[in-house]
């Protein structure tokens, strides 16, 4: 049971980890998009 527990862990943090890396490379085409709305 600890080891399933383990590695549900290891998964979530993975899956976080790969969320932000995601909204970190997203932010610049977000930011050029405002930048584009606004004009």
């Amino acid at each position: 049971m600890q080891a399933v527990g383990v590695t549900a862990t290891v998964i979530a943090g993975i899956i976080v980890l790969a969320a932000v890396v995601l909204c970190v490379r997203s932010l610049p085409d977000l930011n050029r998009y405002m930048k584009i709305r606004r004009m």
